[in-house]
């Protein structure tokens, strides 16, 4: 014993911490527990806080106005420090601060979003998560992994990026998140690409070479059109101005205008 105190008969003592909670690191859920000691002249109360600001017993915490602190079921946001007031009728005393650190696994906190593309263009596909130390990612597109490599980036980061994407890479991405307390995977987010439009195609006649003005050149579209699928349209003209679109054609040939 290395002190011993003695409070004479009558004389109130304000309390003193004579022992402080301990810090502790647990993984999530865990059941956790503060103790306190205080010496002085009882009866004490107690109110423990966490960063500062006063707890209150509910679900997940039992004894917040006791020596002992117990909660339940820990998770991430309960992580911080943790500090009890003591009194009595004489004065007060606050503990040293102890700090809880919560390991949890990942959570994937914003998740990646579908998209349609046309081919040829650059495609990113992002994604967050929370978890304890150092998090992995690994993106995979229909169920198999990804690798860095030609159109890929960021495979194992958590923004994929696809450049000059083409008809072959729709379909779903996906991404797995882990650390050395488990695994969390996020949705899937499908990508649709679509053919690039030429105007050959949108005039049914992909295998001309046709030339257009180019003060108001000819456009594919699909918005407005005859057979429902694609048309071209000219660019906006003004009055008394013109605007072409021309192709040779070898032999006979028929062509059809709709306007």
């Amino acid at each position: 014993m290395d002190e011993v105190l003695f409070i004479p008969d009558g004389v109130l003592m304000a309390p003193i911490i004579a022992s402080q909670p301990a810090s502790q690191s647990v993984v999530a859920p865990a059941t956790v527990t503060f103790n306190v000691g205080a010496s002085g002249s009882p009866p004490f109360s107690s109110q423990w806080r966490f960063n500062g600001m006063n707890l209150t017993d509910g679900s997940d915490v039992n004894g917040a106005t006791t020596a002992t602190l117990t909660l339940t079921s820990v998770q991430a946001n309960q992580a911080g420090t943790y500090s009890v007031l003591v009194w009595n009728a004489a004065g007060s005393a606050t503990s040293s601060n102890a700090a809880l650190a919560i390991i949890t696994a990942p959570l994937i906190t914003s998740q990646p979003v579908s998209q349609t593309v046309v081919a040829g263009a650059t495609v990113t596909f992002n994604a967050a998560a929370i978890g304890s130390g150092t998090l992995t990612y690994q993106w995979h597109f229909n169920g198999t992994n990804l690798l860095d490599g030609g159109n890929v980036r960021g495979a194992r980061t958590a923004s994929l990026m696809l450049a000059n994407v083409q008809l072959t890479q729709a379909g779903n991405y996906s991404v797995v998140v882990s650390n050395a307390q488990g695994v969390a995977a996020s949705s899937s987010a499908l990508l649709g690409v679509t053919p690039v439009l030429t105007l050959g195609a949108a005039l049914d006649a992909p295998s001309l070479m046709w030339n257009t003005a180019p003060s108001a050149p000819w456009l594919p579209q699909t918005n407005v059109t005859h057979d429902r699928v694609d048309a071209a349209r000219s660019g906006g003209i003004a009055n008394n101005q013109t605007t072409w679109l021309e192709s040779v054609v070898g032999g006979r040939a028929h062509l059809g205008l709709h306007s």
